[in-house]
C-alpha cells in the first residue's frame, strides 16, 4: 500500500525548468524535490530579521504617537489655563481663586483617569442609552404581557 499521495500544483514555466534540472543534477525525482522544497518552506519558522523590523516599525509609530499625543495634552492644558484666566477685569485676588479652580480641575481629569474614564468613549457614548446594571431587567421587563414568574 501506497502512503504518498498525488498533489498537482501549477507553477511557472521557468521555476518547473529550475526544479527538473536539479533533479536531473542530482539524479532524483522530480517530487523529491518537490518534497524537499514543501519541507524545507514549511519548517522554516518565523524569520526573525523581518519581525524584528515589523516590530521596530510599530515601536517608531507608538513613540510618535505618544509625541504627538503629548503635543496635544500640553496644547490642551494651556487652553484650558487661558480660559480660566482670561475673563474680564480679575481681581488681584481672582487669580490664586482660577489657580486653585485649575488644580482642582488637574485633579478631577486626573481621578478620571486613573478610573478609567475616557473621554473619546464618553463622546461615543453619549447618544447611547447607558448599560443595564448586573441583577436588573431591562426596561419593558422583556416578559410576555400579564404573565408574572
Amino acid at each position: 500500500m501506497r502512503h504518498r499521495v498525488r498533489r498537482q500544483s501549477y507553477v511557472d514555466r521557468d521555476l518547473d525548468e529550475r526544479a527538473r534540472a536539479h533533479a536531473t543534477a542530482h539524479r532524483v525525482t522530480d517530487s523529491s524535490v518537490t518534497e524537499a522544497a514543501l519541507i524545507k518552506y514549511l519548517d522554516a519558522g518565523v524569520d526573525e530579521d523581518l519581525l524584528v523590523r515589523r516590530l521596530d516599525a510599530v515601536v517608531q509609530a507608538v513613540q510618535h504617537l505618544e509625541h504627538d499625543i503629548e503635543v496635544l495634552a500640553g496644547a490642551f492644558a494651556v487652553f484650558a489655563r487661558f480660559s480660566f484666566f482670561s475673563v474680564p477685569r480679575l481681581a488681584p485676588d481672582d487669580h490664586q481663586r482660577l489657580d486653585s479652580t485649575y488644580k482642582q480641575f488637574l485633579r478631577t481629569v486626573s481621578q478620571r483617569m486613573r478610573a478609567g474614564v475616557r473621554f473619546a468613549r464618553e463622546v461615543r457614548d453619549v447618544d447611547s442609552p447607558p448599560p443595564a446594571r448586573q441583577g436588573t431587567a431591562p426596561i419593558g421587563g422583556g416578559g410576555k404581557a400579564g404573565v408574572s414568574e
